[in-house]
C-alpha cells in the first residue's frame, strides 16, 4: 500500500467514525438541553450551556453539519498521515 493509499483510507475511516459520533451525540445530549435560544446570545451563556446550545444548533442542521465534520476529519487525517511519515 503506498503512503498515499493508506493516508485515504486511515483519513476515510477516521472521518466515518467521527460522522457516525457527529450523528449520535445530538440524539443523546439534546434532551437535556434547557433553551434552544438564549434572550441574552449564546455568548452570555456559561461554557456547559454553550455547548448545549451547539449541540441543539448541530442536531438542526445534522446532515450539513455531519458533512462539514467529514470533510474535515477526513482532511486532516490525510495531512497528518502523510506528513507523520516523512522524516523530520
Amino acid at each position: 500500500m503506498t503512503i498515499l493509499s493508506e493516508a485515504l483510507y486511515v483519513g476515510s475511516v477516521g472521518a466515518v467514525v467521527n460522522v457516525i459520533v457527529s450523528l449520535l451525540v445530538p440524539l443523546i445530549f439534546t434532551p437535556t438541553a434547557k433553551q434552544i435560544k438564549p434572550p441574552n446570545g449564546a455568548a452570555s451563556l456559561s461554557a456547559f450551556d454553550q455547548f448545549m446550545h451547539m449541540i441543539v444548533h448541530h442536531k438542526q442542521v445534522l446532515p450539513m453539519s455531519s458533512f462539514i465534520v467529514f470533510i474535515l476529519v477526513t482532511l486532516t487525517m490525510i495531512v497528518a498521515s502523510t506528513t507523520g511519515s516523512q522524516s523530520l
